[in-house]
């Protein structure tokens, strides 16, 4: 299915262990998810696949920045389901 540039918005992913940002996904207008959606997604500086946080502006960005810093992730951290890049649940 082909898509028009204006309806597809880029957003941003960040990992909740290392604080860092993952690779962006791009979304339809039609198929937006909502605040604080969480994906699983594989992070390149923890060599690990967990859920990620999905920001869809800078103001997102600020709010995951807070969080990661105060340490209110732990929870997201805990109940991911971790795997590390050889396949191997942990």
């Amino acid at each position: 299915m082909r898509y028009n540039s204006r309806n597809v918005v880029k957003h941003r992913f960040f990992c909740p262990r290392c604080g860092e940002e993952t690779l962006p996904v791009a979304r339809t207008n039609g198929k937006l998810r909502e605040r604080g959606h969480l994906k699983m997604l594989y992070c390149y500086h923890c060599n690990m696949t967990m859920n990620m946080v999905e920001c869809r502006d800078e103001f997102e960005v600020r709010v995951f920045k807070e969080a990661f810093l105060n340490g209110d992730l732990a929870e997201i951290v805990d109940n991911s389901e971790v795997i590390d890049w050889n396949g191997k649940d942990n």
